[in-house]
């Protein structure tokens, strides 16, 4: 449970269905509530419709769909006042393992590219997994930190080829030809 002067938000999430269900109570009982998604960029970007609890309604509770769990993927609610303080509660931030799948590659002009779903400081490697001990070993100059889209040219489409995140959470490698997902 998260308590902010405007209320009190308490979640669940339900992966099969892709539903976060809150709950908010502790605000007050003759106003509406509005509650909503939202991606945290530098301000929070509308991911789907707001829900409103009714003040007057005895559940002070709303399903919200989600498509994916993000680390910026945050839970919004404010009072349905002019001016009224919005409250984030962002419980997925340290969940950053969905960020490593936006990875595509492009045949024609042989670029692997990764743009993050989410802002996050990262550093990415290519690297070449080893036979011997699954180690993925970094290939010299292909090093690069960013928190925006990063582009490698003139790609091999090796099985072992391999890209490397690095954050503060850890690293994470994906080998995008591994199972010729790409041609």
């Amino acid at each position: 449970e998260f308590y902010f002067a405007a209320g009190k938000f308490d979640y669940d999430v339900d992966r099969a269905r892709r539903m976060i269900s809150v709950n908010v109570s502790n605000f007050l009982q003759d106003q509406d509530y509005y509650v909503r998604l939202c991606h945290k960029w530098f301000t929070c970007e509308d991911v789907g419709a707001f829900a409103v609890i009714k003040g007057k309604e005895s559940l002070k509770s709303v399903s919200l769909k989600y498509s994916q769990l993000l680390p910026c993927l945050c839970i919004e609610g404010w009072l349905a006042v002019p001016d009224a303080r919005r409250m984030q509660l962002c419980p997925f931030e340290n969940d950053t393992k969905a960020l490593w799948d936006n990875i595509v590659y492009n045949p024609v002009t042989q670029t692997l590219a990764w743009e993050p779903a989410c802002p996050v400081l990262v550093r990415v490697n290519l690297c070449r997994l080893m036979k011997s001990d699954d180690h993925c070993e970094d290939i010299p100059n292909s090093s690069k930190t960013t928190s925006e889209k990063i582009k490698y040219s003139r790609v091999d489409t090796h099985p072992r080829l391999c890209m490397k995140f690095t954050t503060k959470q850890g690293s994470w490698v994906k080998c995008p030809f591994a199972h010729g997902d790409f041609p």
